[in-house]
């Protein structure tokens, strides 16, 4: 007569198999998240270097007070367009929504 295999034989085969297939996605997930923060870090490093070059005027690698005002003039004055573009679009919205 055959022997059938116990449940318990058949869910313990299925869990080790779950676990093989499992661990390969969750390191490749992880190193999906490595690349992202890397090219976070790459973006950032290019964007300060880009500011750097803009506004350090006597070129010696830091901002001091008075290129630091320009910076933050310059992007006070992109936030206040943004608002302002951003008010327009709210406006055009309104307009429509009452014809």
């Amino acid at each position: 007569m055959k022997k059938t295999p116990s449940k318990i034989l058949i869910i313990s085969s299925l869990f080790a198999l779950l676990c093989a297939f499992a661990a390969p996605a969750v390191r490749a997930e992880d190193s999906g998240e490595k690349d992202k923060a890397a090219e976070k870090a790459a973006k950032k490093a290019k964007h300060e270097a880009e500011i750097l070059a803009k506004y350090d005027l006597n070129k010696d690698g830091k901002l001091d007070d008075a290129e630091k005002a320009a910076l933050k003039a310059d992007e006070d004055k992109a936030k206040a367009e943004h608002k302002a573009k951003a008010g327009h679009k709210k406006e055009a919205g309104a307009a429509k929504e009452k014809e």
